[in-house]
């Protein structure tokens, strides 16, 4: 049992695991902290620490639980980070119950896309937000974007780095035995960003 107290913001994630190591999410986090992000009492302090950083992270989820008069300042604010250096880095990371539709969604994602100067998108996600047919479909819409490096995970097929309209496909390494697969993709994120 978990006592929730209701003066705070919490959230709640737990992870169930299969015998191949694939994950299943159940969260309560309607209540959470990232959730009041944009109603800090004092966001303009938070926001100048944030100018002091090279490179800030943003995530589909962290984007879709927020109100959409939120979003939209997490963006402008975004944008003006940009503007004074700031490195931006997009993981798509869409997950459908969290959007009031795929609309909403698409206008969200294709405000940020143009911001990032990494976008890390999943394909299967993609597939399932915009129909794409195939992952070169999807890497041609992104692409109008202009995003200065992008990079596709496709699974089992490894993933494909563009850059400069140039594409490397990086294979993935079989595993026999695969655990737990939590956080693979936020350790790829974390890897491709530190060696890239």
């Amino acid at each position: 049992m978990v006592l929730i107290d209701p003066k705070r913001q919490v959230g709640l994630y737990m992870i169930e695991n299969d015998n191949s190591g694939e994950r299943t999410f159940q969260y309560w986090r309607n209540d959470s902290a990232a959730r009041y992000l944009m109603r800090h009492k004092d966001l303009t302090a938070v926001f100048e620490k944030l100018s002091e950083y090279d490179t800030l992270f943003l995530s589909g989820i962290s984007l879709a639980i927020l109100p959409d008069k939120d979003k939209f300042q997490l963006i402008d604010a975004l944008k003006a980070l940009k503007q004074q250096g700031a490195k931006i880095i997009f993981d798509g990371n869409y997950r459908p119950k969290l959007w009031a539709d795929k609309q909403t969604a698409q206008m969200f994602y294709n405000l940020v896309y143009p911001i990032a100067d990494l976008a890390l998108i999943t394909f299967d996600d993609e597939q399932l937000l915009w129909g794409d047919a195939n992952i070169e479909v999807c890497r041609e819409r992104l692409l109008t974007h202009q995003i200065p490096h992008l990079v596709l995970k496709d699974g089992a097929n490894g993933c494909y780095h563009t850059h400069k309209r140039e594409t490397l496909h990086i294979p993935t390494t079989p595993i026999e035995n695969v655990i737990d697969t939590t956080a693979a993709g936020d350790s790829f994120n974390a890897g491709f960003w530190l060696v890239g």
